[in-house]
């Protein structure tokens, strides 16, 4: 009776952490095609500096947001180690609010500066999927964490097909009502977990032991070369997929609506990977063993984008590495995860995503100078990455045999 009790629990923790992750996700994919016109278009915010101009700028204010996740994703995690996961939640979920309400705010008056302020705010407060993937890590077994994170996975392809749906068929451009509306999902969220998410706290934190950005990496060291390739990854695809709207309008003039809905044709492709994946190829498929397969799958498709000139075949290669991807996501979250115990998952979560962070941060500042020379040279880096990637994962699973089955 306890045993099914405990169960009850955790399922409706798992459904209400699920359903606040979707909500959050479509707010971010919603805005994800609306940035790029405000700084690329005419009518834009800086109407009066050359192309290139825009496109540095573009990649700064992309990479602010990320810049302050570098700091933050650690420090939260082990907050919600030491504390609980609904706090830091609900923190996140603060400054997610206040972040969507500043941009709106940059938008309404043209001015960039609150831009960036709005964007960092969020990155240094609103990081809340490290709290979120260690709770649902609290809530499952290590052999149900793969499956877990592949569920989250499929909620990131919905909110990819709905929120930029929803940009693109409401003429939004450069209107700041969609921050508005994502202000007011932040809220919800907000309250949906200061109400219904009931947690044990686990005590007081400590300043020096847990607090300390240094302490952080060095504790590590065993993780020291899943972090290297899921840093490759990370800074591959973000070479790619922050400027992949430029190379759809330099290569085939495509349009902001056009992109959307490439955006949701990927958003589709990570659903039905994640419902094959999650009710029938989890039993046998480890990630330890398709991981260096998808990461090389990844790389070649999009280095393939380079020679795909007519439009059925660029839907293939996005297919492609929809694919990949969407495998390689959840595969890598839950692979970090069992590397380490329980009593750490918050951190471990929070460094995870800091190296996320710094090749959210590289990859946008350097893709743009790039991007000014030539707008293919960021597909080169990006599959070049990440086929490093996969030889390092290899590597780290068949000659240091670490623990990385799930």
């Amino acid at each position: 009776m306890l045993l099914k009790q405990s169960s009850d629990k955790n399922f409706f923790r798992l459904a209400l952490v699920f359903f606040v992750l979707f909500l959050d996700l479509v707010s971010f994919s919603a805005v994800i095609p609306l940035i790029p016109p405000l700084f690329l278009g005419q009518e834009g915010i800086l109407p009066n500096i050359s192309l290139q101009g825009r496109y540095i700028f573009l990649g700064a204010l992309l990479a602010s947001y990320p810049l302050a996740q570098i700091f933050s994703g650690p420090i939260l995690g082990a907050f919600s180690d030491a504390t609980s996961r609904k706090r830091v939640l609900l923190i996140s979920f603060v400054g997610n609010c206040l972040g969507y309400m500043f941009v709106a705010f940059g938008i309404a008056t043209a001015s960039i500066i609150w831009l960036f302020i709005g964007n960092i705010l969020s990155g240094l407060l609103g990081g809340n999927i490290p709290a979120i993937n260690a709770l649902i890590a609290d809530l499952s077994t290590p052999g149900a964490k793969a499956r877990r994170y592949g569920f989250s996975n499929l909620i990131f392809g919905l909110a990819f097909i709905i929120g930029p749906y929803i940009t693109s068929h409401f003429s939004l451009n450069l209107s700041a009502y969609p921050f508005v509306i994502c202000a007011l999902f932040a809220m919800t969220n907000f309250w949906m977990i200061f109400f219904f998410l009931h947690e044990k706290e686990q005590g007081t934190i400590s300043w020096k032991r847990e607090w300390h950005i240094k302490t952080f990496f060095l504790s590590s060291k065993k993780l020291q070369g899943l972090l290297l390739s899921s840093f490759l990854l990370f800074l591959g695809w973000y070479f790619f997929i922050k400027f992949f709207q430029v190379f759809l309008f330099n290569q085939f003039q495509f349009s902001g609506q056009k992109f959307s809905e490439i955006l949701s044709y990927f958003g589709g492709c990570c659903v039905l990977t994640q419902i094959l994946f999650v009710f029938v190829l989890y039993r046998w498929m480890q990630p330890r063993k398709f991981l260096p397969l998808m990461l090389g799958l990844l790389s070649l498709s999009l280095l393939a984008l380079l020679y795909v000139k007519s439009q059925p075949s660029l839907w293939f290669v996005v297919t492609l590495f929809s694919v990949a991807y969407s495998l390689i996501s959840p595969a890598f979250t839950s692979v970090i995860s069992n590397s380490e115990d329980t009593d750490s998952q918050g951190k471990i979560m929070g460094l995870y995503q800091s190296v996320q962070a710094l090749a959210k941060v590289l990859a946008p500042i350097f893709a743009g100078i790039f991007m000014a020379l030539s707008s293919d040279l960021p597909l080169f880096i990006s599959s070049a990455s990440i086929m490093a990637s996969a030889f390092i994962f290899f590597f780290i699973k068949n000659r240091q045999n670490l623990k990385v089955s799930s």
